[in-house]
């Protein structure tokens, strides 16, 4: 059998544990990333750290001669339907963030794995 003070200290922690868990959901609900304009980091090309430019990249138009849209097309023409169940669920809260690199001394760019964050914004440090 357990003594008054082990019942004491088993309570305690997992108050303790459940506020941590409390507190870090609501660290990842107020995810705001901040990046500055220019940066100091590793270019490839140079083999050196040298400043880059921070770019976020815009979302190209969608071609329609790529072998997936011709499919498509081509399944939803005439009297069928949407050739796939639609999507369901709910959205997921943060968004893919693709950032762009340019070197400030051999002007070449270059695009590493992509972030998510909630919400995202560019510009100098306050």
């Amino acid at each position: 059998m357990r003594s008054k003070e082990d019942k004491t200290a088993v309570d305690l922690h997992f108050y303790i544990t459940s506020l941590l868990r409390v507190q870090s959901t609501a660290i990842i609900k107020e995810c705001h990333m901040l990046r500055p304009r220019k940066i100091k980091r590793y270019c490839p090309s140079c083999k050196k750290h040298t400043i880059h430019d921070v770019d976020k990249i815009k979302k190209k138009k969608a071609s329609e001669l790529k072998q997936g849209q011709r499919r498509f097309r081509r399944v939803t023409s005439g009297y069928r339907g949407f050739p796939r169940p639609k999507p369901e669920g709910r959205e997921k809260i943060t968004r893919r963030v693709g950032l762009k690199y340019t070197c400030n001394v051999c002007k070449k760019s270059h695009q590493p794995a992509s972030l998510r964050a909630k919400q995202f914004e560019i510009g100098e440090k306050k």
